[in-house]
């Protein structure tokens, strides 16, 4: 088949398995011309979403379409989001509906009991027949009266005035500038602003590797041949670690060629052929240029630039490195490779007679060349755990090596050992046979192609090691540091390899050599169970002992742990015991099921974050979603409820905003809550003493005023703009975050102590005032009437709220004065403008609209007596001495960690602020900053004797197995 026409010829037949949602796995065959069926696996299968390269077109058939792809089969609806405080919320409503059924149920009863009572001696009361079915046609209508007169204990006002708050807060985040990316020109986007509060509760984040931890770019670093290292490049982990211990490192500079960040004076240009150990060097490189799968390709656009095409981002790096080191991966057919070496200048050609494939339990890849001299070598790189097993005896070097491949781990490299043997004639002969033979096997080929190479891959030569660094996004190892300080458990969910997830685990600071790495693997149900509970017993001693352990598993091994109940509480266990988990190979559905598992049956807020489309489906399943508008594309910034540029961005969002807006809201709630009772349930007091009529206290237009004009303001700005600790003392104490898991701000013992403050002060601002003004006399005579003792509470509720939100105000400015100031001034403008529009209406009796305020300025001119303004002054001095005095006997005798720091804030200028600095000296040391003391690495393995404790050597290499045989198609493809 060459062209269309060709395949429009084409009889054939395709069966193939359901649809389904593993990205990983297809089973299926297809038979030409009713002959022999030929099978189809995953390397045959074109994903939606594919790029078409290195080829103009193909010719395909189409297996699944629409919803039926595997990428839309990992797709879930778009789930409706509420935070945690908005549902608690909604059930505090109801409480407060069940206290105000409550206070009509009391006052019904007392209205019936006060009518049978008094039916005969109060000529004036409209009371009723005292038979039963009047009393309960009385009942039933006063129910409904005080219903009526009591419906604002409600807030409704309340969501109104949340999602104002909300928007704004939204705004401001997205205004940040410190989360702005300049290099994609990106600033934080706020799409659903509804959970700005949930931001400052998480406790689980489930991050992608690939784009979201990672640049998802592979840079040659440093490299070691006999015993030396070369390069001077640093790691963003070792820097994370230096500036950890107090050492500022420069940055990185741009030496050399821009295309490579290694650099070392004794290698760059050339430089190391005039090296002693030149040879040595020249070996290694040789082998980097030789020993891979990549095919290089002309640029279109610069014939002269050769663009390598690589599956590995790992062979793409090395065979980089090793062309602008001097030696050159030229060209390549199906059996050779033509390399230019900077030391002669001359073109050479190997003879690649077999390739050795990498497999994930080789761990390890090899050629066999006959190089230009005509000798038959074995070139092999692969994990240190395999290749140092099958070195020569009296092998020079081993452990300065060893030594050298655990200080590139801890560094965050990834490292490759290389090796090399000479190879006899006759032997390679009949070992060939044999590997043909292994190649042609239907049955257990994989098995026997492993078991001949085995056979050859001995008595090998130690060449170097190469350090690459899967380059993580700046600032990712004090972001994920900073938010463990927080005490937030950070999940990796990636669909990468276990020894490429695992070196970013070390890379990015989850997991350090003094953790214990449990591998959950099993191949059935008993195995995963098995691994699960040993896993889970060593867990358990491990908390106990204070020491940190990290779970791998694989999607393969989730698949079977989500078939039964039973395994996945052990893995939720499991993974609550643990500091770190890494699921690695997982499909986008299995990240979501993962989310969704910890979503459902722990407590705690859930954060999914990636960047791609593969992360959507987790997204959308976690509490909040987080997308990075990065190279992957924008379908999971699109799909997600907030978006940044990078993954630092999130200790912000989260310890800065999220706390803020955590604070903020449940502030909101709670004084919406407070102030409405305090006015409304004066209501009620004044119920008991107009025998239970039903008469309002208040005029109809100040009750309707109070929440939208008179006390509107100052919450607004509390909810916005109150900062109880600046910005960067946030970043600096993530353990002030931890109020957010435990409540601090919002729960039910809290909002109770805001509710009885409201009874206590409704009691006070119309008690005090009942009792200095009850017997009053105006000029003329008059007594004080009900419209002026109204005024007189309203006054004191009003001031009384308004000062209550200075007393909860923690950052005082300008804007808190006057909002807080008008609302006061508004309140008297009103009543003044009010009372003599309707004064001059009555004159004329005119007075059909209102008649609470007719009179209230010019016969009884409350305002203007001083018993008036000494009643208000009184009874807010009252009303809120109790709440001052309480916050100071807080503050000053409470052990705790958040008063001290904003006591030490305060007392320091802005420009210490913005470090780390000490607490107040005195203060116990159980409340003083949490850090990990340092951990004896020998009691650690002592204690994990029992596991197989990982010594990470940085080993990781990302390749797609069974390349070679991909590599000879293509490179038909090109003939």
């Amino acid at each position: 088949i060459r062209n269309a026409e060709d395949a429009s010829q084409l009889r054939a037949t395709v069966s193939c398995e359901q649809p389904n949602g593993r990205l990983y796995s297809f089973e299926g065959s297809i038979s030409i011309d009713n002959k022999s069926r030929s099978p189809l696996d995953v390397d045959n299968l074109l994903l939606r979403g594919s790029s078409l390269r290195n080829t103009d077109w193909i010719i395909g058939v189409v297996v699944f379409t629409g919803h039926e792809t595997k990428l839309m089969k990992n797709t879930n609806k778009t789930p409706h989001k509420a935070s945690q405080v908005e549902k608690m919320t909604n059930k505090l409503i109801f409480i407060i509906l069940a206290f105000q059924i409550v206070l009509c149920l009391c006052c019904m009863i007392g209205a019936v009991v006060f009518a049978q009572k008094n039916a005969k001696s109060m000529w004036y009361y409209p009371s009723p027949d005292p038979s039963t079915k009047d009393l309960a046609l009385l009942g039933f209508t006063s129910f409904w009266t005080y219903l009526i007169l009591f419906n604002n204990l409600i807030p409704i006002s309340l969501y109104v005035s949340l999602e104002c708050a909300r928007f704004i807060q939204g705004y401001v985040i997205s205004q940040d500038l410190r989360m702005y990316h300049q290099e994609s020109d990106s600033t934080a986007v706020v799409r659903t602003s509804s959970l700005n509060e949930e931001l400052g509760q998480v406790q689980f984040i489930f991050s992608d590797k690939t784009g979201t931890l990672t640049c998802n770019r592979m840079e040659f670093l440093k490299f070691a041949v006999q015993n030396i290292p070369y390069g001077t490049g640093v790691t963003e982990i070792a820097r994370s670690n230096a500036k950890r211990r107090g050492i500022t490192l420069p940055p990185d500079q741009n030496y050399g060629s821009n295309q490579l960040r290694f650099y070392d004076d004794r290698i760059n240009n050339g430089a190391w052929t005039k090296q002693s150990n030149a040879e040595a060097i020249r070996s290694f490189l040789v082998l980097l240029a030789v020993c891979h799968t990549v095919i290089p390709e002309r640029d279109h656009y610069h014939p002269k630039n050769i663009i390598y095409q690589a599956s590995s981002p790992d062979e793409a790096a090395l065979v980089k490195a090793a062309k602008l080191l001097g030696v050159e991966f030229i060209s390549r057919t199906s059996d050779e490779v033509t390399i230019k070496c900077c030391d002669t200048g001359r073109e050479e050609t190997y003879q690649i007679l077999n390739i050795l494939e990498f497999t994930s339990n080789r761990k390890r890849q090899s050629v066999i060349v006959r190089d230009p001299a005509g000798k038959l070598k074995l070139l092999t790189k692969g994990a240190d755990s395999v290749v140092f097993s099958l070195l020569a005896p009296n092998q020079n070097y081993k452990q300065e090596t060893l030594d050298l491949l655990e200080t590139f781990a801890n560094e965050g490299l990834r490292t490759l050992v290389c090796a090399e043997c000479d190879l006899d004639q006759r032997f390679y002969e009949k070992w060939n046979v044999d590997f043909e033979e292994a190649k042609l096997s239907f049955i257990d080929r994989t098995q026997k192609i492993e078991n001949v190479s085995d056979q050859i891959e001995k008595n090998l030569k130690l060449v170097g090691i190469s350090a690459i660094e899967d380059e993580l996004q700046k600032g990712v190892p004090d972001t994920i540091l900073e938010l463990g300080n927080a005490n937030i458990k950070i999940w990796v969910l990636t669909g990468d390899k276990q020894e490429t997830a695992i070196n970013i685990g070390f890379a990015c600071d989850l997991l350090n050599q003094e953790m214990g790495l449990m591998l959950i693997e099993g191949k059935d149900r008993a195995q995963v169970y098995n691994s699960l509970v040993k896993s889970l017993d060593i867990a358990s001693q491990a908390q106990d002992s204070q020491a940190s352990v990290g779970m791998v598993i694989e999607g393969s091994t989730l698949l079977i742990v989500f078939e039964e109940e039973d395994l996945k509480q052990c893995f939720l266990k499991l993974g609550m015991l643990c500091k770190s988990v890494i699921c690695c190979r997982v499909s986008p559905s299995q990240k979501a099921l993962v989310v969704s598992l910890v979503k459902d049956n722990l407590v705690g807020t859930t954060l999914a974050i990636g960047d791609g489309a593969n992360d959507v489906s987790m997204i959308q399943a976690a509490h909040v979603g987080v997308g990075i508008s990065g190279e992957e594309g924008l379908q999971a910034a699109n799909a997600a409820d907030y978006s940044i540029g990078q993954f630092r961005f999130l200790k912000r969002l989260l310890l800065v905003h999220g706390r803020w807006s955590y604070r903020r809201v449940s502030k909101l709630i709670l004084y919406s809550f407070y102030k409405n009772i305090s006015l409304y349930l004066t209501q009620f007091w004044f119920v008991l003493f107009n025998c239970f009529t039903g008469t309002s206290l208040h005029d109809r237009w100040t009750i309707a005023m109070f929440n939208l004009v008179f006390t509107a303001a100052p919450v607004m700005v509390l909810s916005v703009v109150d900062r109880d600790i600046d910005a960067d003392v946030a970043e600096n104490y993530p353990e002030l975050y931890e109020q957010g898991h435990k409540n601090i701000f919002f729960n039910a013992k809290v909002f109770l102590g805001w509710i009885v403050n409201s009874v206590f002060h409704s009691a006070i601002c119309f008690f005090v005032p009942l009792i200095c003004m009850m017997y009053m006399s105006f000029a003329g005579g008059n007594t004080i009437d009900m419209y002026s003792l109204g005024v007189t509470v309203y006054s004191c509720v009003l001031i009384t709220v308004t000062a209550k939100i200075a007393l909860e105000t923690s950052s005082f400015t300008i804007l808190h004065f006057l909002f807080l100031t008008a609302s006061v001034f508004a309140w008297y403008a009103f009543v003044i403008i009010y009372g003599s529009i309707f004064y001059v209406l009555g004159r004329y009796n005119l007075n059909w609209f209102t008649r609470e305020f007719y009179g209230i300025l010019e016969e009884y001119r409350v305002f203007f007596t001083l018993r008036y303004w000494f009643t208000v002054c009184l009874t807010c001095v009252l009303a809120l001495l109790r709440d001052y005095f309480y916050k100071a006997y807080v503050r000053n005798s409470a052990k705790n960690l958040y008063y001290h720091v904003q006591a030490s804030a305060k007392k320091r200028p802005r420009e210490e602020i913005m470090k780390y600095f000490p607490l107040e000296e005195g203060i116990p040391t159980e409340i003083k900053r949490r850090r990990k003391a340092p951990v004896n690495i020998n009691s650690v393995k002592q204690l994990f004797s029992n596991l197989k404790l990982m010594n990470h050597k940085g080993f990781a290499f990302s390749q797609t197995e069974e390349q070679s045989k991909l590599l000879d198609e293509r490179l038909k493809g090109t003939k």
